[in-house]
């Protein structure tokens, strides 16, 4: 492991950040200290190279865990066979009913060596 980045990830783990925008900001001026820009797997070969005793958990907090899309607390549920009501009556999504139709009929064609005649 280049000694660079092991000093790079040093002072990085050293520092208490109190948000993700601290820890960016702070990764941005070590980067233009050491002038070399490490993947996140190279922080953590790094990481057991370190003394434990330094290591802030901020630092863990921020370097390990990946912002993941549940961050946004949004929640997007999608159907396969979208419908809706319309007069109380349950209308289906035609369209992606045929698409669905017509892929799966040029599937079988391809796989089983089908011939079909569309309409």
């Amino acid at each position: 492991m280049d000694s660079n980045i092991i000093e790079f990830t040093r002072d990085l783990s050293t520092k208490t950040y109190t948000s993700r925008k601290e820890y960016d900001k702070h990764f941005v001026t070590l980067r233009k200290k050491y002038k070399l820009c490490p993947k996140k797997t190279d922080i953590r070969k790094c990481i057991p190279l370190i003394d434990k005793t330094k290591i802030t958990e901020s630092f863990m907090k921020f370097s390990i865990r990946k912002i993941g899309k549940s961050s946004s607390d949004v929640t997007v549920l999608t159907s396969p066979f979208p419908e809706y009501t319309k007069d109380d009556k349950t209308v289906y999504n035609l369209c992606l009913c045929l698409l669905i139709f017509f892929t799966l009929m040029t599937f079988m064609m391809i796989v089983y060596e089908i011939h079909f005649t569309y309409f």
